[in-house]
This record gives structure tokens, C-alpha cells and sequence, in this order.
């Protein structure tokens, strides 16, 4: 199995708002993706002070490298595009492959 993690950091302001949209909308347009076996939308704890906004990581799991391949070509292309539209200079974010072992 391949887990396909971004960490994102939103503005305070929006992290309802965003929080919200994913598990509303983009999430469950994932779900009936090809590959597809399962996310998770996770808040992080430990939070710096000094840091603005709130911290999320999306974990989407998927089949194999080829989900992953596939995921890559549309829905990540499709989630930032998203991302850029709606929230333009009120995040930023990282991703990272994993494997399973």
C-alpha cells in the first residue's frame, strides 16, 4: 500500500472554513477515484507557538504504485489547483510518498 501524505498549514481564519471543504467536498470526490482504498484527515497537536494558521495532514491510501501514478496525474493536480482558487496566500503545503512495510 502507498500513502500519499500532505501537510498543510492554513490560516487561522479559514481552517474551519477548509476543514470543512475537504471533508465536504474534495474527500469524498476522492473516494470514487480508481486505487482508492481510504484517507484520513489528521489535526496536528503539537503546534508551534510562534506558527500562524493551523496544521492538517491528508493521508490517502492507495493500492499500489500505480494508483499512485494515476492520483498524480489528475487528483493532485485537481486538489492544488482547488487549493489555489479557494485559498491563494492563506496556506502552504508539502507532500510526501510512503510505503507500507
Amino acid at each position: 500500500m502507498i500513502v500519499y501524505n500532505v501537510t498543510v498549514n492554513v490560516d487561522e481564519a479559514i481552517a474551519h472554513e477548509w476543514v470543512a471543504w475537504m471533508k465536504g467536498q474534495f474527500l469524498p470526490a476522492l473516494a470514487k477515484m480508481g486505487g482508492y482504498e481510504s484517507h484520513r484527515l489528521l489535526h496536528l497537536q503539537d503546534e508551534i507557538a510562534e506558527s500562524n494558521g493551523q496544521t492538517f495532514a491528508m493521508q490517502i491510501n492507495l493500492k499500489g504504485v500505480e494508483a499512485l501514478l494515476a492520483f498524480q496525474g489528475g487528483a493532485e493536480k485537481e486538489f492544488f489547483q482547488l487549493m489555489n482558487v479557494k485559498y491563494r496566500g492563506k496556506y502552504a503545503a508539502f507532500a510526501t510518498t510512503l510505503k507500507e512495510i
